[in-house]
């Protein structure tokens, strides 16, 4: 009856698990068709410091900090599977800006960059109009105002110079973050929407199977302990057969006190550690040392109880015993 318990449980753990991983199998037929490669190629953003530069502080924390970014992706990078596509987002490669996209960010700072400048020329144009009225207004011109004139068209020019720079960067990081992000995108919108359900079946997998393995193991031990229990009995029912073949001494051979009329049939090397049922290895004792001895070696019960194992073994060889 508890036999067949065991069996239906085991059952219904199999079939949960079957369940699960055909769960997950289904999950993984959409991951499936996310190329490798194109992720693979999308590597060198995850090595991009203008992705983490919020996060990265200075000095020694900036270099750790890195370290560990590159550490993690040369890792999740190395043998890359569909299976790692799966669980992105429960790695600690993905950090916080990955999470939230910040790579498509880079263009609308270069934006940012574009909308200062021309800010700047737009403020200092105002400036230098200043000045010209003023010019015009005193009809003066002395070096000091020329000079600055000079300053602040250097500064327009400059300005302009940086926004071709800024623009010409604009295309360059749109066409790369194409070429890096397009995949890597579908990606990540795929494991936003799976990673909670293939974190939840992950963990159900890995108690059922924990549970399946301790009951696997149980049921082994189990068995062992009965086939164990089972020679225990047939051996120690077979002592029986022995009793008349034994000589009973005067003194007990262990303790070398007088046996008495309470006395112990003994396996010198214990049943529970292999010990046979043979006259060499049986010994009649006394109430008190078969007691203290038990399942010990006879080495063991010597040390424990203080007595000297040299003149026990020689007693045992005098009674034909093979210790």
């Amino acid at each position: 009856m508890v036999k067949n318990l065991k069996k239906e449980l085991l059952l219904d753990e199999s079939d949960n698990l079957s369940r699960l991983q055909s769960r997950l199998d289904v999950i993984k037929k959409e991951f499936s068709c996310i190329s490798i490669n194109e992720i693979e190629n999308s590597k060198e953003l995850f090595l991009d410091e203008r992705l983490y530069c919020k996060r990265m502080g200075g000095g020694y924390h900036k270099r750790f900090f890195l370290n560990q970014i590159k550490k993690n992706t040369e890792k999740w990078f190395k043998k890359l599977d569909t299976d790692k596509l799966m669980r992105i987002l429960s790695t600690s490669l993905i950090e916080k800006e990955i999470k939230n996209k910040e790579y498509l960010n880079f263009i609308d700072d270069i934006d940012k960059t574009i909308k200062w400048r021309k800010n700047q020329i737009l403020l200092t144009q105002e400036e230098l109009n200043k000045k010209e009225g003023l010019f015009e207004f005193i009809f003066v011109s002395s070096v000091k105002q020329f000079e600055k004139k000079v300053e602040l068209h250097n500064y327009i020019i400059m300005q302009e110079e940086l926004i071709k720079v800024s623009e010409k960067e604009r295309i360059e990081t749109k066409k790369y973050l194409a070429e890096k992000t397009i995949t890597l995108t579908h990606l990540i919108n795929l494991a936003e929407k799976y990673t909670e359900e293939i974190n939840n079946i992950d963990n159900q997998i890995k108690k059922i199977k924990s549970a399946i393995s301790n009951k696997q193991k149980k049921s082994i031990l189990d068995s062992k302990l009965s086939k164990a229990a089972a020679i225990d009995n047939k051996l120690r029912q077979d002592i029986y057969k022995f009793k008349s073949r034994i000589k009973v001494t005067i003194n007990c051979p262990y303790c070398n006190e007088l046996l008495g009329n309470d006395i112990h049939l003994d396996h010198i090397y214990p049943v529970a550690k292999g010990g046979l049922n043979i006259e060499e290895n049986l010994v009649y004792c006394c109430q008190k040392c078969n007691a203290l001895k038990s399942s010990k070696s006879l080495k063991i019960f010597c040390n424990l109880n203080n007595l000297d194992y040299s003149e026990i073994t020689e007693r045992l060889h005098k009674l034909g015993k093979h210790v």
